[in-house]
């Protein structure tokens, strides 16, 4: 399905293509508008662009002075990896380099071995480190029964080391991408703790639960305070394979470490289910925010919300320009009904064209319960949409989903994998 977006964002036809039935076009006006795009905000400015405020020297909102790096490559590749790691510390062309950037000092220890199989048992020499780097063969390249990617992160977690991979091809072809070296350097300064923007405005609610289900766990991921970003996870074991059977005791826990991280009585909680809420999840919910009432950690007259976030979506938005269809400005809604809408959190300006794999693809909004009817899923949105922007792993191009689904998505993913984050991780983005 293909909707219509005018420059002022009217949508005006709906095509339906199915693969088993003409194309039908329908003429119709559709209620639709344009969220506001956030502003980010960082330690000395405040920019729409991350890499742009870095850029210019506005610094990240937080994080360590002094980080200390550990740098693990097999003796083949030794060239290219000293190469990589000289161009992240200091820059390459319009990319300043991690040190001036991030207002860092990076300390360096630089291991090199003869195989992957000694690196696993190497590791251990970056215990006490703030993260690490390991060079690894692309998975394209290696048999169906060969991985070095789980052993090595678990191996790196049992030390108490995040853990960066940096892959051969990027060893051989991003080692000059600016683009490359900035993103890579922005997530090493995320896993040892550093936090690069906020946002310049609140949002709508206090804190914001992520929920999301792969494997055998259920996982929360936790956001407070925007202007200065809080960020925590938690995991329970789940027995069934889509439905959030423990979303009870995970979103209690995070709800308490959202009570201790403000301090004070929670009074609007917005949680935000990746793919289909189950009934029995309502209820459960339910039962979490009564228990928290009852503990004083959210308010009697508290506010909270159970939002569907889905990225398996049909539809896509165009934008029309002289006859060619573009990809939609970023923000765009379209109500579906009272409590359902469509949103843009990916487009222009970043991807004004559609890629090879076609127009970029909105996600679709659900209240499914609340405290409150009468507060517009508007409201939600605009905060789910804001979110999406606030991704710590790259600054050119943002994520389809909020980090709160998005994180508690990577979480249950390297859980599943069997890669478990130990007490050490507590306050890093380990998982990026």
């Amino acid at each position: 399905m293909l909707l219509s977006a005018q420059p002022d964002h009217k949508f005006d036809s709906i095509c339906l293509d199915e693969f088993l039935r003409p194309l039908l076009i329908y003429n119709v006006m559709v209620k639709s508008g344009r969220l506001p795009r956030p502003v980010l905000k960082f330690r000395r400015g405040t920019s729409v662009y991350p890499f742009k405020g870095l850029s210019l020297g506005f610094k990240p909102l937080r994080g360590p002075s002094k980080i200390k790096l550990g740098f693990l490559w097999e003796r083949k590749v030794g060239g290219k990896a000293r190469e990589l790691l000289n161009l992240v510390l200091d820059g390459y062309k319009s990319f300043k380099g991690m040190t001036e950037v991030f207002d860092v000092d990076v300390s360096v220890e630089k291991l090199e071995v003869d195989s992957l199989e000694e690196a696993q048992r190497e590791l251990g020499r970056f215990e006490g480190f703030d993260v690490c780097m390991v060079a690894i063969p692309d998975e394209i390249s290696l048999p169906e029964d060969m991985d070095y990617y789980i052993p090595l992160k678990q191996q790196a977690a049992s030390v108490g080391v995040p853990s960066q991979m940096v892959t051969y091809s990027t060893l051989q072809y991003g080692s000059k991408n600016v683009y490359v070296l900035f993103n890579l350097a922005l997530n090493l300064y995320g896993k040892a703790g550093g936090v690069a923007w906020g946002l310049a405005e609140n949002l709508g609610s206090e804190v914001f639960i992520g929920v999301d289900v792969a494997g055998s766990y259920v996982v929360a991921s936790l956001f407070v305070e925007p202007g200065n970003p809080r960020v925590g996870w938690f995991y329970e074991f789940n027995p069934e394979v889509e439905v959030a059977v423990s979303v009870r005791e995970v979103v209690l826990r995070a709800l308490r470490a959202a009570y201790r991280f403000l301090g004070r009585a929670l009074s609007s909680v917005v949680v935000q289910r990746d793919g289909r809420a189950h009934w029995s999840e309502v209820e459960a919910l339910r039962s979490a925010f009564s228990e928290a009432k009852s503990k004083g950690w959210f308010k009697e007259d508290g506010y909270y919300a159970y939002l569907e976030v889905k990225k398996r979506v049909g539809v896509r938005v165009i934008r029309k320009r002289g006859g060619r269809l573009l990809n939609p400005d970023k923000g765009v809604y379209l109500w579906l009904t009272k409590n359902t809408l469509l949103v843009t959190t990916t487009g222009a300006p970043e991807r004004p064209l559609p890629s090879q794999s076609g127009l970029v693809k909105p996600i679709a909004l659900t209240l499914v319960d609340t405290s409150n009817w009468e507060r517009s899923i508007l409201d939600l949105s605009k905060d789910t949409y804001w979110l999406s922007q606030l991704h710590w792993g790259s600054a050119f191009v943002t994520p389809r989903l909020p980090i709160t689904t998005l994180y508690a998505h990577k979480v249950a993913h390297l859980l599943s994998l069997g890669a478990y984050p130990p007490p050490e991780y507590a306050g890093t983005l380990w998982f990026l």
